[in-house]
């Protein structure tokens, strides 16, 4: 009605679908030109948050559902007047903040200095956005897959990182070391 968006659900899946294949060349790239090792990946992948994974996994239902329809439909008209411009900017934003959230709560923390992360932190944090902006990926849970098989592989050793809410062993580590 008020609404100028009115791109056809099949139009938004392939959008979506082409930014995450694009996402997906841009993190390969980087992993390979920064060595992160598929050890290293398996670490970060077992030590992140039970808890953020079933976030991540909560959400990725919820955009399998709505699509963001409702969230690029207001971002596209904002910033393109509805017109397809507006749409790719508004999945290229809301993808970047995916991208922003997972990286806090994969890392604990936020900065916008990239070199501060380790190459396999920002290629989990990267993997997980690209899965939540993926199309029709509602229905699988394959981040908890992922995240069981690299906790079996490291045989539980960071189970107890894994298992606190986000932002709380680092808060704890923080509170800790001041004492």
């Amino acid at each position: 009605m008020g609404n100028n968006f009115q791109v056809p659900k099949h139009g938004l899946i392939l959008l979506r679908g082409i930014l995450a294949g694009l996402m997906f060349a841009g993190l390969f790239w980087y992993g390979d030109s920064h060595e992160a090792t598929v050890s290293d990946l398996v670490k970060v992948i077992a030590g992140t948050s039970f808890w953020l994974i079933l976030g991540a996994e909560l959400l990725d239902k919820i955009a399998g559902r709505e699509d963001y329809a409702k969230m690029y439909a207001w971002m596209g008209g904002k910033l393109g007047r509805g017109g397809s411009t507006g749409g790719l900017f508004a999945v290229i934003i809301m993808s970047s903040i995916i991208f922003a959230a997972a990286l806090y709560f994969v890392a604990g923390s936020i900065t916008f200095n990239l070199n501060s992360y380790s190459p396999a932190t920002l290629l989990w944090a990267g993997l997980v956005a690209t899965y939540i902006t993926l199309p029709e990926t509602g229905d699988n849970e394959l981040l908890l897959w992922i995240w069981l098989g690299a906790t079996i592989a490291t045989k539980g050793q960071y189970i107890h990182q894994a298992l606190l809410l986000p932002g709380v062993f680092h808060l704890t580590k923080l509170l800790l070391a001041r004492l």
